[in-house]
């Protein structure tokens, strides 16, 4: 079968790729990047215990296409099937990294240096990945020091995403089965439906209270479901308070507010994206920028604004839309 652009290369991934819904999603991913692909191979695993494997060939109409698409398929786990150590290049000052350093995500990553697979420590979001002698380690991009070396490009990494279990169904976390893209009520109503089914096993229900939490405007509502019942344990500390949120006084708020007003216009529209959820090919889609330009602008704006993940950020993006802070530059500007 001839490529359907002219510039492809071979993937290849492993895990419980249809269980998990991963394969569809591969699928999807590549069409939505306007690429082509082509099943190369695929073995489907034969217990309940054994992986599936799929080899794949992706091609796309030019070369940084090309990247971004691999790039964008690396956190459901596919890799190059062509192993090469990764890139690595040197940063030229304190703070700054070059313009193709990898953004990692919260999944588990290896790096692969003098032929040799390593795992990275401190995995986090929106980090950078720095070589310390023979270790591997994410770092902020304000810890990033002249001489430092930075991993770039995506060629000598691996991604291993989260599976779902076969047998897994006490715990649930982001289903499927409720969905943003269907009505609000239709969602509320089988949450509703699960939560009662849950208690009459005599289950526990726990909440991971994210900030969403307040960002909606829900907050009375999750207090009736605490106060009737509802609510076994909530994954946020003892009393939740969002990320970024301080109530010690006026202090912090106002070095908050100067930090806000040192974005550039840029750096507020895709703050402002982040804010209503975008990931990082959309808001390069809608501003009509690369996605390493966008991830520039991320940790960027993390460092302006002191915080360590999109989570802190979009909690002071919310104090724009409050129009709590005149001084912030026009994003229409």
């Amino acid at each position: 079968m001839p490529d359907v652009h002219p510039h492809s290369a071979v993937v290849g991934a492993r895990g419980h790729l249809i269980d998990s819904k991963i394969l569809n999603t591969i699928f999807d991913i590549v069409i939505e990047r306007g690429g082509a692909f082509e099943v190369m191979d695929f073995q489907i695993g034969r217990t309940n215990d054994d992986f599936s494997r799929l080899t794949l060939k992706v091609s796309a109409p030019s070369e940084p296409s090309l990247q971004r698409l691999v790039e964008d398929l690396m956190p459901f786990g596919c890799t190059p099937v062509e192993e090469h150590d990764a890139l690595v290049r040197v940063a030229d000052r304190d703070g700054c990294v070059p313009d193709d350093f990898y953004s990692t995500t919260n999944m588990r990553t290896e790096v692969r240096v003098e032929g040799r697979w390593t795992e990275v420590e401190h995995q986090r979001m929106d980090a950078v990945i720095v070589l310390d002698n023979s270790r591997a380690v994410c770092r902020k991009l304000r810890e990033i020091r002249t001489g430092d070396r930075v991993i770039c490009g995506v060629q000598g990494l691996r991604v291993s995403p989260e599976f779902r279990e076969r047998d897994r169904t006490d715990f649930v976390f982001m289903s499927n089965e409720i969905s943003s893209e269907r009505r609000v009520e239709i969602s509320v109503g089988k949450i509703a439906a699960l939560m009662r089914e849950t208690r009459a096993r005599g289950r526990p229900i726990v909440f991971v209270a994210v900030p969403v939490v307040v960002h909606t405007g829900v907050t009375e509502y999750f207090i009736e479901l605490i106060r009737g019942g509802w609510v076994d344990t909530v994954l946020a500390g003892n009393v939740f308070m969002p990320d970024g949120v301080d109530i010690a006084g006026d202090d912090k708020q106002s070095a908050l507010m100067r930090r806000l007003a040192s974005l550039t216009p840029q750096q507020v529209r895709v703050l402002m994206m982040l804010s209503d959820g975008l990931m990082n090919k959309q808001i390069a889609y809608e501003l009509s920028i690369s996605e390493a330009t966008v991830k520039a602008h991320v940790s960027a704006i993390l460092q302006k604004l002191d915080v360590d993940s999109r989570t802190q950020a979009v909690i002071a993006a919310s104090k724009i839309e409050q129009g709590h802070f005149d001084a912030l530059p026009n994003p229409g500007a």
